[in-house]
């Protein structure tokens, strides 16, 4: 839908660089999705 695909255009824009660097410096993929998590329940908190 198209809400759906707005919503992930915000989100990748949250994922500037800064924060994609830190999510490539983990070590695991598991680290990885649990930072990504944090992140997507900050981003429903804000909304």
């Amino acid at each position: 839908s198209i809400m759906k695909t707005t919503a992930d255009q915000s989100l990748l824009k949250r994922f500037s660089g800064k924060s994609l660097l830190r999510i490539a410096a983990l070590s695991t993929p598991e680290q990885r999705e649990a930072h990504i998590e944090r992140i997507r329940a900050k981003e429903d908190l804000a909304l």
